[in-house]
C-alpha cells in the first residue's frame, strides 16, 4: 500500500489516525459495496432520466438528476459513517490532557467538511439555474432568500450530524 493510497482512505473516509490492515480491508470492502449500490444508481438514473425527457421538460429533469444526486451523496455519506462507526473502524483513543485539543480539531474538520458540502450544492444549483435561464436566473437565485435559507438550513443540519458522527470516533482514556 503506498503512502498516497493511505491517505486518500483517510480523506475519503475521515478516518484520522493510523489504518491497520484490517481496516483498510475493511474500507475496501465497504467502497466496494458503495460502488456496487452507485453503479446500479447511475444505470437506474439515466434510464428513468431518459424516459423521463419523452414526457417533461429536459430542464426539470436535468434538475431532477442533480437533486437526486445530492440526496444520494448524503445517503452515502451518511451510510459510510454509520457503517464505520459500527465497524469502529475510526475509533480515536485520546488521552484526558488531549481531549480539548483534539474537540478543537475535529470542530475545524467539520467546518471543513461543511464547507465543502455548501459549495457543492451552490455549485449544483447555479448549474441548474444557469442551464435553465442563462445569467439572469443565477442572479434572481444568488438574491433569493429561499435559497439562502436552504442552503443555511443544509449547512445547520450537516454540522450537527458531522460533528455527532464525528464525537463518536474520540474516546477519552481515563
Amino acid at each position: 500500500m503506498t503512502q498516497g493510497y493511505l491517505w486518500a482512505l483517510q480523506h475519503f473516509y475521515h478516518i484520522h489516525g493510523v489504518l491497520d490492515e484490517y481496516r483498510v480491508a475493511e474500507l475496501n470492502r465497504l467502497g466496494n459495496r458503495t460502488f456496487q449500490v452507485l453503479w446500479g444508481y447511475l444505470l437506474l438514473s439515466n434510464l428513468v432520466a431518459l424516459l423521463a425527457t419523452l414526457r417533461f421538460s429536459t430542464t426539470l429533469v436535468l434538475g431532477g438528476l442533480i437533486g437526486s444526486n445530492l440526496l444520494l451523496i448524503l445517503l452515502v455519506e451518511w451510510w459510510l459513517s454509520r457503517a464505520i462507526n459500527r465497524l469502529k473502524l475510526a475509533v480515536e483513543e485520546v488521552d484526558t490532557a488531549h481531549y480539548a485539543q483534539r474537540l478543537r480539531a475535529l470542530r475545524w474538520r467539520v467546518a471543513g467538511q461543511t464547507s465543502r458540502l455548501l459549495v457543492f450544492f451552490w455549485v449544483g444549483q447555479f448549474l441548474v439555474s444557469w442551464l435553465a435561464t442563462g445569467w439572469s436566473g443565477v442572479v434572481q437565485l444568488a438574491l433569493a432568500p429561499r435559497s439562502w435559507l436552504v442552503t443555511v438550513g443544509l449547512g445547520l443540519l450537516a454540522v450537527y450530524l458531522f460533528t455527532k458522527d464525528q464525537k463518536k470516533q474520540l474516546h477519552q482514556l481515563r
